[in-house]
């Protein structure tokens, strides 16, 4: 193996294991820093970045999928009924990643970006999740169904995962309690994750040794993330894991609003 190669290997994991621990910390998953880290900083193409963000994105979810199922917080009937509008969203996504320019996607996915960091800075302070089902224990209401279309339009055009649509739907809309929450969220982003990557599109012309660094650093970074988020207060790791997110979208838009003029 060439020493260049093996160099970006490590560089990929330490890249996979930071921004999985940071994307656990934080509720989103790593695709939010996995396809900035990708694009700005590696020179990846848009395509093969959302590509590669996926990848990463199935392999951490599916390793919290597994640990979930031991634990029985899944709720596998509403996973999959909300799994099914997500499918036509991810042909929908993948078209239109197809045909966008990259100014487009980086305005779109800067801004994005900005409103899911608000989003962050000012969620919790409501009413607490009850433990147990939605409003009524048992459906999902209408828009829901809608919405998962979204996420899965979402994740296949930006490579993020979903989860970010899932968890305020189940926390604020739903009112399920926090376990439960997460563990069908991680359901749903590794099953669309995984479509994405072997239905819709395929892997193969990803560098292997590369996404695997980068996969391996994600499976380790997603376990660090929740036991520092155990001994660290959340409110300082919240402000400072925002303010780096800002930044990102910043120079993303910047960056899109420059090529555009």
């Amino acid at each position: 193996m060439d020493p260049s190669t093996e160099l970006l290997m490590i560089v990929f994991f330490i890249a996979g294991f930071f921004i999985s621990t940071a994307g656990s910390m934080i509720g989103l998953g790593g695709g939010f820093l996995a396809v900035p880290f990708l694009v700005l900083i590696m020179g990846f193409s848009r395509p093969t970045a959302v590509l590669m963000s996926l990848v990463m994105i199935f392999f951490n979810s599916a390793s919290g999928t597994v640990s979930n199922v031991r634990k029985k917080f899944i709720d596998y009937k509403h996973g999959l009924l909300l799994f099914i509008p997500a499918v036509p969203g991810l042909f929908l996504g993948y078209f239109l990643l197809r045909n966008m320019g990259s100014s487009s996607f980086d305005l779109i996915f800067g801004t994005m970006l900005a409103l899911s960091t608000l989003y962050i800075l000012f969620s919790g302070k409501g009413e607490p999740a009850r433990a147990g089902g939605g409003r009524d224990g048992r459906s999902i209401p209408w828009y829901g169904y809608p919405i998962s279309f979204v996420a899965g339009t979402v994740s296949s055009t930006f490579g993020i995962g979903g989860g970010a649509v899932y968890m305020p739907l189940f926390i604020g809309v739903m009112r399920w309690d926090i376990k439960r929450s997460v563990a069908t969220s991680l359901l749903l982003v590794s099953l669309i994750s995984l479509f994405r990557i072997t239905i819709v599109s395929s892997p193969l012309g990803l560098d292997p040794f590369l996404t695997a660094s980068l996969c391996l650093g994600a499976v380790l970074g997603g376990q660090a993330g929740s036991k520092i988020m155990r001994e660290v207060h959340g409110r300082w790791v919240k402000l400072a894991l925002c303010c780096s997110l800002f930044l990102i979208s910043g120079i993303m838009v910047v960056g899109g609003l420059a090529d555009l003029f």
